[in-house]
């Protein structure tokens, strides 16, 4: 859980290092390009004996832009919240949410070891709990956990420099890999196995893992012959509709949502974090959030022959008391999972 002011936020988004420069200047925005490839071209791509199943395509980043976009997590994550720490950021790591409540115009959050904290305005970001939260004020979030299916080989010479992708209309025969420098191989993709919010528990199923190996061998023939020497996985939050859940609630003001970023957390989450410091610092957004908005979910619940009900309409005491409290907000809670 961290508590950010909400110039700090915008401050650590914007802030001069090499990830966010590339992300502020449009020019080298613009080399950030996928690449889909069919079958054939998949074969020239990567070798002859490459095959890909007939109704699937691959996607390729682009190479001069790969070694840009490559992040290790558990390096960058911290790096940002050290970020963040030097803005006077307060970051509370490991800490448990007990309960979040709307008292007047704040919002009072109980936490297991760290106290309480007080914020007129919280945005929700847990990962795969956060459906409980945004459940606890109303709007219910259809977020399913599953864990995603990982592995990486034995070191082979570094010859693959783009993030390549085979997506097909079977889950199972979905892949996805890359290589690193020193020439191991992490892939993933196909099936996922079962994951459990509640334990915080999330388990390789052997069975996937076999699965992938003869559609990673049926992209890249070479890698047949490596050892896979470890698996693992994670405890994930998925939507049916694979689109996250961003922007403000439609039914209490001063409260926001980043969630359900369906295992891409790690890649849009700079991009997010900087679209919610600004609508939670100035009630407005320039990066277009509409379709992510939480009532698209009642919204399905509520057509009904030619008829929809647009719960994105706010009540004008609603609007008015987000004038109030957007006048006297000096610091926003974010409450999430890292």
């Amino acid at each position: 859980m961290s508590k950010v002011t909400s110039s700090t936020a915008r401050k650590v988004a914007s802030s001069p290092t090499p990830v966010a420069r590339v992300a502020r200047n449009t020019s080298q925005l613009a080399a950030f390009s996928d690449e889909c490839l069919r079958p054939a071209a998949v074969a020239m791509a990567f070798g002859r004996r490459s095959r890909a199943n007939p109704g699937s395509s691959m996607a390729t980043t682009n190479p001069a832009s790969s070694a840009l976009i490559l992040a290790n997590p558990r390096l960058a994550a911290p790096a940002f919240a050290r970020a963040a720490r030097r803005e006077h950021a307060i970051v509370q790591e490991n800490v448990d949410v007990l309960a979040i409540e709307k008292v007047g115009e704040d919002f009072i959050v109980e936490t297991g070891t760290a106290g309480r904290f007080r914020a007129p305005a919280i945005l929700i970001s847990a990962g795969a709990w956060s459906d409980t939260l945004s459940a606890s004020f109303g709007e219910a979030v259809p977020l399913v956990v599953r864990g995603p299916q990982m592995a990486v080989t034995e070191p082979a010479p570094y010859s693959i420099a783009p993030v390549v992708g085979v997506y097909s209309r079977k889950a199972e025969e979905s892949i996805y890999l890359r290589q690193v420098r020193r020439g191991n191989i992490v892939y993933g993709g196909g099936l996922r196995g079962p994951a459990f919010a509640d334990s915080q528990r999330a388990y390789v199923d052997p069975a996937v893992t076999l699965h992938q190996l003869p559609h990673l061998r049926r992209v890249v023939p070479a890698l047949a012959a490596l050892r896979v020497i470890r698996t693992w996985s994670g405890i994930e939050g998925y939507i049916d509709d694979d689109i996250p859940v961003i922007g403000r609630s439609a039914k209490v003001p001063g409260l926001f949502y980043a969630l359900g970023f369906c295992g891409h957390g790690f890649q849009l989450g700079p991009g997010v974090g900087d679209a919610m410091a600004e609508l939670i610092d100035t009630g407005e957004c320039t990066t277009p959030i509409d379709p992510f908005h939480v009532t698209r979910f009642a919204r399905k619940m509520s057509w009904s022959g030619a008829t929809a009900i647009d719960h994105r309409a706010r009540p004008v005491h609603a609007e008015r008391a987000d004038r109030r409290h957007r006048a006297r907000r000096s610091h926003a809670l974010a409450v999430g999972w890292f």
